[in-house]
């Protein structure tokens, strides 16, 4: 039996490629593919899910318990059954990007490798200004981080660890074995990034229902901005219910979710690019041919010369706050 493993990092198409597996698990498994369940069960197992999520879930137990034992056990039940021998088991989860310095997470990858000898690895990622713009967007304004302060902080701590990952798949299962692709239409196939994914799957497109919405559409940077300044409306970094309560109201051509494109400033690109300049060199000369250090360090629709001033801000935080002033206002007229 043969594994394709999609170690998908947060915030790089991730969620939308989960969803399409799922939504294409039957023409999947015609082409020879097995896709466990949010628990690792597979086709035939007592209690199997075929509508549930990949195996993330299952994968953060594991991680939690720092105890592979179960993950032995799950892999040995699906390897036993004769009629998967000449299959192809895929797994898509974001955490088997995680914790790769840490018995935790590498002991997962040890496992894996000990199991399959035919591995392919299939790692996206996104040019590091767009990547920090959208992990600001999802998680650092709800800590009080503004983008600029998101940004130092970042590079501190040296996230995203793109290279980390790359080296880390390289060595565990072999360069030969591992493909890294950034997302940006000019590297993907026909430059949509489902159509890649499902491309190096080798899965005839024919059949495939491919279309997807817009998954975790992150609210607009200026909202992000102004709610920095009241953390405490969040539980944690991974509460919505500001986001659904606003999008409950306004709906989804909101402004809240304006994309703003240039928000970041060339002299933040400038520091980004500083700052993660030698890892985006080795991963392009190591993993990416045909991709320069400039096309991983830095995207056209998220950076521009200027960036937004304050004025332009304080201008798209004002008209929000108008657009969910007049919807209350609608909302309390139509009641009475």
């Amino acid at each position: 039996m043969k594994l394709v493993l999609h170690p998908g990092h947060s915030k790089c198409g991730s969620t939308s490629i989960q969803r399409a597996i799922i939504k294409n698990r039957l023409i999947l498994e015609k082409s020879g593919y097995v896709i466990p369940d949010p628990q690792m069960r597979v086709r035939g197992d007592q209690g199997f899910n075929p509508n549930g999520e990949t195996p993330r879930p299952f994968f953060r137990k594991v991680m939690e318990s720092n105890d592979t034992s179960e993950l032995s056990v799950k892999l040995d039940r699906i390897l036993s059954k004769k009629e998967f021998s000449d299959k192809t088991l895929l797994l898509s989860a974001e955490n088997l990007v995680n914790q790769l310095k840490r018995p935790s997470g590498y002991n997962i990858h040890n496992v894996l490798k000990k199991y399959f000898s035919e591995v392919k690895v299939l790692y996206y990622i996104k040019p590091f200004d767009e990547f920090l713009l959208s992990a600001w967007q999802q998680w650092g304004y709800k800590k009080g981080k503004s983008f600029e302060g998101f940004v130092d902080e970042a590079i501190k701590v040296n996230n995203p660890s793109f290279k980390l990952a790359a080296e880390f798949f390289s060595y565990t299962y072999g360069r030969e074995n591992l493909s890294i692709t950034i997302v940006k239409k000019e590297f993907l196939k026909d430059g949509s990034l489902l159509n890649d994914f499902f491309y190096k799957l080798d899965v005839p497109p024919g059949e495939l229902d491919l279309k997807s919405s817009e998954s975790n559409v992150s609210l607009s940077p200026a909202l992000c901005e102004l709610l920095s300044y009241s953390p405490g409306l969040f539980k944690d970094i991974h509460d919505e219910s500001v986001k659904g309560l606003l999008s409950s109201y306004l709906g989804r051509n909101s402004l809240i979710f304006e994309k703003m494109p240039g928000f970041v400033s060339k002299e933040t690109s400038d520091k980004i690019a500083h700052s993660f300049g030698n890892d985006a060199r080795l991963i392009c000369k190591n993993y990416m041919e045909s991709a320069t250090p400039n096309d991983l360090l830095s995207s056209s629709t998220v950076t521009s010369e200027e960036g937004y001033d304050e004025v332009q801000m304080l201008k798209r935080q004002v008209a929000v706050q108008t657009e969910l002033l007049i919807s209350l206002m609608k909302t309390c007229s139509y009641k009475e």
